[in-house]
């Protein structure tokens, strides 16, 4: 037993002994600089030689940040295992910058280890990555006239149009700020190098240190505005003349901007404009053209104009019915009336329905004033206004016969007194003829001999309080016609 645990402790310290002599150690060459590159590509690779000895396991290699290695050149990643377990010699490790590290100056240590040796660090000298050159064009902008253009920073305002955009960066947005053209009164026209592009950037931070930007203009073009002049209903009347040309105000613009204002266009009349053209409306008869004057001009707009309507409205012609004089007792003379107001040498012949005259007295009526009327005219160019006249009837002259006179009043009251109009000088003429009239020229009693008096009734009903007119015939030579009034007092 003694003898086998001595062997034992012979085998183990000669294990021992041998192990101690096979050290494990990493070896390597030094590193040059790789090829500077720009950002979003990957330089081209360097490389530096690695040994091991009595390793336990391959070498990890770990580049400092910027960096990527491979093994074979082919392959990169942020680490690599070069070699194996034992005993290597020369074996290359391919380092360069990567596409994804941002532009600048890279170098630091490239670390080699593995279980069981010294880790050895290989220094990489200064590397460089330089931006990326990228060219941003502002776009064309079109405005109409009288539009304004206000600087912003945004997106979809711009074109990239040399180099791109690496390792799926964006922009977020650009400024851009715009010159000559962008004001509301600059006129019509192509404003070249107007808008400007600046400060392209992203919401990490790092495109400006990863880009060199240049940045190109763009220009602002002007476009001439819609303009609308609706030339406005106008009215004349028969008869009259219109005549077209330039000076003609009524109109109505659309469209105007920075508060121009146009003084006046051309017309021209397509019809209705004659003395001869009928009464009525003439649709679109009026052409506008050659708008000039106010503070606009003309070349900043496009011009659109829309016809107005010419309305002719018919003339006015007065009926003047004619004043007459008549006596008392006489038939009423000729009515006549007096035209004024017709046009282009007309005459009643172009009315389609004449005038009617009347009036309200009768051969009967009382002395006094009597209206004389016109209506009933008709015509499709005029319109009428009457005028009326008045019918005098005057008393009948005096002559050397029997006046008789009457009471001028009575009280048909009931109380007995004055009752009824009491005409005591008709007493020696039984065959007398007595009529009174309201003051409408309307009989409201009639008697052949006066045998029974009026009693200030008509049809049973008292008249009204009032003056009342008689015409009293005695129907006796030497006798006048008498007449006047009588007053009903209750």
């Amino acid at each position: 037993m003694r003898r086998s645990l001595l062997l034992i402790s012979l085998i183990v310290a000669f294990c021992l002994c041998y192990t101690q002599s096979k050290a494990q150690t990493i070896s390597a060459g030094a590193a040059t600089a790789v090829a500077a590159t720009t950002y979003g590509t990957a330089s081209a690779a360097s490389s530096f030689t690695i040994s091991g000895t009595n390793l336990s396991a391959g070498v990890l290699v770990t580049p400092p940040t910027g960096f990527e290695v491979s093994a074979d050149n082919v392959t990169f990643n942020s680490t690599a295992i070069i070699g194996g377990a034992g005993t290597f010699a020369n074996k290359l490790v391919y380092i360069r910058l990567s596409a994804l590290a941002n532009a600048g100056t890279y170098n630091g240590n490239v670390v080699l280890s593995s279980a069981g040796a010294a880790t050895v660090n290989v220094a990489m000298p200064n590397s460089t990555i330089t931006p990326a050159p990228l060219t941003i064009a502002a776009i064309d902008v079109t405005k109409p006239y009288g539009t304004v253009l206000k600087d912003f920073t945004g997106s979809g305002v711009f074109t990239i149009t040399s180099g791109s955009l690496k390792n799926g960066d964006i922009i977020d947005a650009v400024t851009i700020t715009y010159g000559a053209g962008a004001d509301a009164r600059a006129t019509v026209g192509t404003y070249t190098g107007s808008i400007v592009p600046t400060n392209a950037g992203n919401s990490t931070g790092l495109f400006a240190l990863n880009y060199t930007v240049t940045y190109v203009p763009a220009k602002i073009i002007i476009t001439q505005a819609l303009l609308t002049i609706q030339v406005n209903t106008i009215s004349k009347t028969y008869g009259d003349n219109l005549t077209g040309g330039p000076g003609f105000t009524s109109f109505t613009p659309v469209g105007l901007v920075n508060f121009e204002t146009i003084g006046s266009i051309t017309i021209a009349y397509s019809a209705g404009n004659t003395p001869a053209a009928a009464a009525g409306n003439y649709s679109k008869a009026i052409a506008g053209s050659a708008a000039t004057g106010g503070t606009f001009v003309a070349s900043n707009y496009i011009i659109t104009y829309l016809k107005g309507d010419l309305t002719v409205k018919p003339a006015m012609l007065t009926v003047t019915a004619d004043d007459k004089n008549k006596i008392f007792g006489a038939a009423n003379p000729a009515l006549t009336f007096t035209y004024k107001g017709f046009v282009n040498n007309e005459t009643e012949l172009q009315l389609t329905s004449l005038p009617t005259i009347t009036t309200t007295a009768l051969t009967t009526s009382i002395p006094g004033n009597y209206p004389i009327t016109v209506s009933g005219a008709s015509a499709t160019n005029y319109i009428f206004v009457y005028v009326p006249g008045t019918l005098t009837i005057s008393p009948a002259p005096l002559d050397p016969l029997i006046v008789l006179t009457f009471p001028n009043s009575f009280t048909p009251n009931g109380d007995g007194i004055n009752d009824n109009w009491q005409l005591t000088a008709l007493t020696p003429y039984p065959n007398c003829t007595v009529n009174i009239y309201n003051r409408y020229g309307s009989a409201i009693f009639t008697s052949i001999g006066y045998g029974i008096p009026w009693d200030g009734k008509y049809k049973g009903a008292n008249v009204p309080d009032g003056t009342y007119y008689y015409i009293i015939n005695a129907h006796h030579n030497n006798v006048r016609v008498a007449s006047g009034s009588v007053t009903v007092i209750r």
